[in-house]
């Protein structure tokens, strides 16, 4: 995970993993919107019926960072942007079904 993953997957959902709490939180799931200061930027809705707002994660704290299989995910993958950039194919995994 590169700096440059976090800006060239903007607009794409994520989940992401830290490993340490913050807030009382591991796991987080949103969009992302990009990588700054050192921080990866994330729209995300902390609680039912508010506002989504973009939070940013540390990002010597993240373990792990998945994209969501979404359907503009799979054009992508169909259309072999994500081989291109990623050099490997889509992982699809049940998780990423969900």
């Amino acid at each position: 995970m590169r700096p440059s993953d976090f800006e060239d997957w903007a607009g794409f959902e994520v989940k992401i993993e830290l490993n340490e709490m913050i807030d009382g939180r591991r796991r987080f799931r949103g969009v992302l919107e990009g990588f700054e200061d050192g921080e990866v930027l994330l729209r995300v809705t902390l609680k039912d019926g508010e506002e989504p707002q973009v939070i940013g994660l540390p990002a010597h704290m993240i373990g792990e960072a998945k994209l969501v299989l979404t359907d503009d995910l799979l054009k992508l993958a169909g259309a072999g942007v994500l081989s291109a950039k990623t050099g490997a194919d889509v992982d699809r995994t049940s998780e990423d079904l969900e």
